[in-house]
């Protein structure tokens, strides 16, 4: 009877220390650059893929493409050349979410989607979804695409748009583990200082460095 009660009170003592863990969200001290582009999540690079006349070059080899609409699930966001970050969000990192730039958010989209494992090649393309696109004072956009996975699949988005947010801001939240995709556009000397297999952090991890002369 002793050991059934000290087995449910660590049980019960594991699940606490791991929501309180899950749940938890730090300070972060974002660069204070104006041409960084930083991590929108915490978690591990898990894939870079190069976009080309709006269509994602799926595979290393760019023998298979895919339209950037089956990834946005939006027809008006047109990205003619750029990049696609992925970066998968374990249940063991923060899963709080932060603005990569500063700017202006001019769209906020949800779309109902399924609850596929992530581990499933099709979950990236087909779950539950929520689509925010912020315009940097420059004039270009980024898109952070907040992606659910299996169990619970919630997201939670804090923008609304119209409004301003600086790098490193507050934009969201995903519930257990799940995926982040930022997507950029091809800037005037665009370095991407990341690799895949990279462990990222939302709002601090320069991904990418750009000019700030126009051209």
């Amino acid at each position: 009877m002793m050991f059934l009660i000290y087995l449910t009170i660590t049980f019960m003592v594991a699940v606490f220390l791991f929501l309180l863990n899950f749940y938890r969200d730090p300070e972060r001290f974002p660069p204070t650059e104006q041409n960084i582009i930083v991590s929108p999540a915490d978690g591990r690079l898990i894939s870079k893929r190069k976009i080309l006349k709006n269509q994602i070059l799926w595979s290393q080899k760019g023998n298979k493409k895919i339209d950037l609409k089956e990834i946005v699930w939006n027809e008006d966001l047109m990205f003619p050349s750029g990049y696609v970050f992925g970066i998968y969000m374990s249940p063991f990192d923060v899963h709080v979410n932060r603005a990569p730039i500063n700017g202006r958010i001019v769209k906020v989209k949800s779309f109902e989607g399924r609850l596929l494992r992530l581990g499933n090649k099709k979950s990236e393309l087909l779950n539950r979804r929520t689509t925010i696109v912020i315009e940097h004072p420059k004039g270009f956009r980024v898109v952070v695409v907040q992606i659910a996975a299996l169990i619970v699949g919630k997201i939670e988005c804090y923008v609304r748009e119209g409004e301003i947010v600086q790098v490193g801001q507050r934009i969201g939240k995903i519930k257990f583990g799940s995926q982040v995709d930022l997507i950029i556009p091809e800037l005037p000397e665009l370095k991407i200082l990341k690799d895949v297999g990279t462990k990222v952090f939302a709002g601090e991890t320069v991904l990418a460095k750009f000019s700030l002369n126009d051209k």
